[in-house]
């Protein structure tokens, strides 16, 4: 019967599947499969096991429920020894022999929280940094990048509106018909003393509350292991986020939510990250291309879309990270105003058409295009508006 079951649901199995198709087996997946999870059985281990006519099961059943025969307190000790050896904790789930410090990035420019970030790394005093900033403007990357020079692992999480204790702590998973405890990556990094990132944690749930004791570098107990972690020698806390989880911004970040004030309170090191100068774009354009006239040109174009959006007059601008993709887009089709427009096109029609128009307006402004070249860049636009651009 059991055959059956796997034949058709699989070996691991939710409890009200089997009430569904086996009903008559639902006692004997309970009794016989090993715990998964809440309402999930796994039963790749009872393909031998002899199941018995539904009325020898029923007096068994019965019998097992009686509190003559079977006292409640005695009835379920047989089935957690045959299930407790089974159930293996694994300390961390990260080899240690894996290499977790970041490669440095020949191409970065160390600028915002890169400095202060390294600060607080080096120094061994263990002091949480929230730091805030616009859509891709280098914030994670310059934490990777400050714990490559100091040769110090990080694990970088991102965090959802979707992300639960257990994506954080760690749970148990089935695997080849054992329990498995697998550390969540904030216990693997207290474990390793490595530093953890916190990715976009004002997306974070109430869940992240979780977290109250690690933000003050605190041993945090599992539960459901009944074990104390204590953090390593150069555990660090670094978060990242577009707002300061305080509701502000919430419209122009979409899932962005409250964070609640005594978690905030954790952060004693705040570093406010704006778009870098034009001179330090420039620099870090510089790194990608050895046109100087295009640097230039990307980081004026940048700096008056993030003027004219400050002032409200559009409703996006652009970040570092879509200034570094327009110069590989050039060098993917080999034309500016192609690259461009296709970095354009995720905006919508009214900013994207103002901001090929005003690109097309710089390049005309920094050199005297040939009658020839300008019809033939006209033509170019033409062609990539028939495209969707």
């Amino acid at each position: 019967m059991f055959n059956e079951i796997i034949a058709k649901l699989g070996t691991t199995v939710k409890i009200n599947d089997v009430r569904t198709h086996f009903p008559q087996m639902v006692g004997y997946v309970m009794r016989e499969g090993v715990r998964a999870d809440r309402g999930i059985y796994d039963i790749a281990g009872c393909t031998n096991v002899k199941v018995r006519g539904m009325k020898t099961k029923a007096k068994a059943v019965k019998a097992a429920k009686s509190p003559v025969e079977a006292p409640i307190g005695t009835e379920a000790a047989p089935v957690l020894e045959a299930i407790s050896h089974r159930i293996i904790a694994v300390v961390d789930n990260i080899s240690s022999d894996e290499n977790l410090v970041p490669d440095i990035d020949p191409d970065y420019v160390p600028w915002g929280c890169y400095a202060p970030v390294k600060s607080v790394i080096s120094s061994g005093i263990f002091a949480p940094v929230y730091v805030i900033g616009e859509s891709g403007n280098g914030k994670t990357l310059g934490v990777e990048q400050a714990c490559a020079s100091l040769k110090r692992e990080v694990i970088v999480m991102n965090i959802t509106n979707e992300t639960s204790e257990e994506d954080l702590i760690g749970s148990y998973i089935l695997q080849k018909g054992d329990m498995i405890w697998k550390d969540g990556p904030v216990i693997a990094a207290m474990r390793r003393g490595a530093v953890l990132c916190l990715d976009e944690i004002d997306q974070a749930r109430p869940a992240i509350m979780a977290l109250q004791t690690v933000a003050q570098g605190k041993p945090y107990f599992i539960k459901k292991t009944n074990e104390l972690v204590t953090p390593s020698k150069g555990f660090a806390l670094i978060a990242t986020a577009n707002t300061k989880g305080d509701g502000a911004s919430m419209d122009k970040f979409a899932g962005a939510q409250v964070l609640n004030e005594a978690f905030l309170e954790r952060f004693p090191i705040v570093v406010e990250q704006d778009y870098p100068t034009e001179a330090i774009e420039r620099k870090i354009l510089k790194r990608h291309t050895s046109d100087d006239a295009l640097c230039k040109r990307l980081a004026s174009f940048a700096k008056i879309t993030r003027t004219a959006y400050n002032d409200g007059a559009v409703s996006h601008c652009l970040t570092t990270r879509r200034l570094v993709q327009i110069v590989r887009n050039i060098k993917i089709f080999g034309d500016e105003l192609v690259g461009v427009q296709y970095a354009m096109a995720r905006f919508n029609d009214e900013n994207k058409q103002m901001f090929t128009e005003l690109y097309m307006k710089l390049l005309k402004s920094e050199q005297v295009v040939p009658e020839s070249e300008a019809s033939a860049a006209k033509e170019e636009y033409k062609a990539a508006e028939s495209h969707g651009f």
